[in-house]
């Protein structure tokens, strides 16, 4: 870890500084992390047919909006990022129903979050600038990541949502937080 100085009052003052990979890595796997405890949160919520209701021909199914985020991290961040071998099939996210109860895709979900998480926080700076190709796009790993991210933001969204509608009520995210504060 690098060291840095901030100016304190009267003078200079030692400071551990992070260097920007580790912010970077660090942020990406916190967001990975807070995706996959919204997800266990709303899970904990929905029986499986609520799980696996499409409401209409447009709209996915919280189960296939699921598989849809193991597709999408594991061919980004697993295949392309890491490395592994890239059998995505993805027009299979949005129309196939395993038979899988809601622990089971949970656990699914959270052991590609998980495995995406030992990717990401082993990234360098080198490695975070280095260009790759991914579904058909070029990248540099960097911004794939944060492609990644906005997209499992966005989903985990749409199951909040979905869960929300389905039991109209809060599912506590912010309990315990005063979000009425400003900032100092």
């Amino acid at each position: 870890m690098e060291k840095g100085y901030c100016k304190i009052s009267e003078g200079l003052c030692n400071v551990s500084m992070k260097t920007i990979e580790t912010l970077i890595n660090e942020t990406a796997v916190a967001h990975f992390q807070e995706s996959v405890r919204r997800v266990d949160i709303c899970l904990a919520q929905l029986n499986e047919e609520q799980v696996w209701h499409d409401a209409n021909k447009n709209l996915v199914s919280i189960g296939n909006l699921l598989l849809h985020l193991c597709g999408n991290i594991t061919q980004y961040v697993l295949s392309g990022i890491g490395g592994q071998p890239d059998a995505r099939q993805r027009d299979l996210e949005f129309t196939h129903k395993p038979d899988l109860d809601n622990a089971t895709l949970f656990q699914q979900f959270k052991t590609v979050c998980d495995n995406a998480c030992g990717v990401v926080a082993s990234l360098s700076k080198e490695r975070l600038e280095e260009q790759v190709r991914i579904q058909g796009f070029d990248h540099k790993v960097c911004s794939a990541l944060i492609h990644v991210l906005e997209h499992l933001s966005y989903h985990v969204g749409q199951i909040s949502f979905m869960c929300k509608l389905a039991n109209d009520k809060d599912l506590g995210y912010y309990a315990g937080h005063d979000l009425n504060k400003t900032n100092e």
